[in-house]
């Protein structure tokens, strides 16, 4: 009875230590592969005076994940520089500014947008980068903002339109952005959306209906064209 008492008790040591060293060999694998995601360069810092952000849209981080080299990461902080088109995180322990390397960065969100590396979607069709995805259907539609740093006059410095920064007083070099979007159809086929025309080709049969909606639409003010992109997504897809 002792005999068969002692070894149930190593028995049970033997497993409860197996199952202590499960869970730590999880947690350092864990807590390496977060690290993983801090190793980075710091970014290179813009030494210069300037107007507007470099940022995509705002200065400001956001919480966020990024699917990095297959696998998937909480940020406490992120945003994206659209100047250099590269992912920016904070380390969470030093508050170190980190910038994700983009070989392995394939998508991500932003405060609860979503974007994907060109790269791993179409490198053969679109530009290195970074794309939202601003409507995500039976077709997707693909925002890219590249900001890139112009010299402008002082009458237009002050209608630069950037959000998150003030304008900086005899200061002429101003970031503004590139915006250019995309359609991929459900095929997988990708195309750029220039001008109107080239969205409403995809939907023919629709043409007249959308047309009385934009201009009824346009009575009042004019419809940019990410506006009338997304007019024209809800109605085709959603009937709105």
């Amino acid at each position: 009875m002792r005999r068969f008492l002692l070894i149930f008790m190593l028995a049970a040591c033997v497993a409860n230590a197996a199952a202590q060293d499960a869970d730590y060999m999880r947690y350092r694998d864990s807590a390496q592969a977060s690290s993983l995601l801090y190793r980075g360069r710091k970014p290179l810092a813009y030494k210069f005076q300037f107007n507007g952000t470099y940022y995509w849209d705002t200065p400001l981080y956001y919480s966020g994940t990024v699917r990095y080299n297959h696998k998937d990461y909480q940020c406490d902080a992120i945003n994206i520089d659209a100047a250099r088109q590269q992912a920016l995180v904070i380390e969470p322990q030093k508050g170190a500014q980190v910038m994700l390397n983009r070989d392995y960065v394939e998508s991500l969100t932003l405060d609860g947008r979503k974007f994907v590396n060109g790269a791993f979607l179409a490198p053969d069709i679109l530009p290195e980068g970074y794309y939202e995805i601003i409507f995500d259907g039976h077709a997707r539609i693909y925002k890219h903002v590249v900001k890139r740093l112009e010299t402008v006059t002082n009458e237009r410095l002050l209608d630069t339109g950037e959000k998150g920064t003030a304008v900086l007083r005899n200061v002429y070099d101003v970031y503004l952005p590139n915006v250019t979007f995309y359609y991929e159809a459900a095929d997988g086929k990708i195309t750029q959306i220039r001008r109107r025309g080239d969205l409403l080709k995809h939907y023919k049969e629709h043409r007249s209906a959308l047309k009385k909606i934009i201009r009824a639409e346009e009575t009042e003010y004019s419809i940019g064209l990410e506006e009338f992109i997304l007019i024209v997504m809800r109605y085709v897809e959603y009937g709105e």
